[in-house]
Formats: C-alpha cells, sequence, structure tokens
C-alpha cells in the first residue's frame, strides 16, 4: 500500500453492513488498510447510502516516525 507517509505492507480489512436511525436505514461500508509495523490504519475508506444517493470519507496517512 502506498499513501503519501510510504509505502507499507498492510493488511485489507473490509467491513459492510447497514446503519439505522430516525431518518431510515441505509448500506454502511468500510476499507482499512492497516499496518502492523506502524499499529494504525494508513488508509481508510467508508461509503454509505444506495437509496438517494451516497456519501464517503477517505483518508490516509500523510507522514509517520516510528520510534
Amino acid at each position: 500500500m502506498t499513501v503519501p507517509a510510504g509505502t507499507y505492507r498492510a493488511l485489507r480489512v473490509d467491513h459492510s453492513g447497514y446503519w439505522n436511525n430516525c431518518y431510515g436505514s441505509d448500506k454502511h461500508t468500510e476499507k482499512y488498510w492497516y499496518v502492523p509495523s506502524l499499529k494504525v490504519a494508513v488508509k481508510v475508506e467508508t461509503v454509505w447510502g444506495t437509496k438517494g444517493g451516497t456519501g464517503g470519507n477517505a483518508y490516509e496517512l500523510k507522514s509517520a516516525k516510528v520510534e
């Protein structure tokens, strides 16, 4: 996995399900790229919604320092 902080060997973890609240329910999926040596996810993608539109977020690690 390559992100702005560098290139790492990562485990990809996929999660999917449905959210529920007073406005209704819809699909929710997440992908995490976890780097055991850093003990952090270097990238996360979240997507929600299929009814009437979708939304989502993406995060990537910008820098890292291992001590």
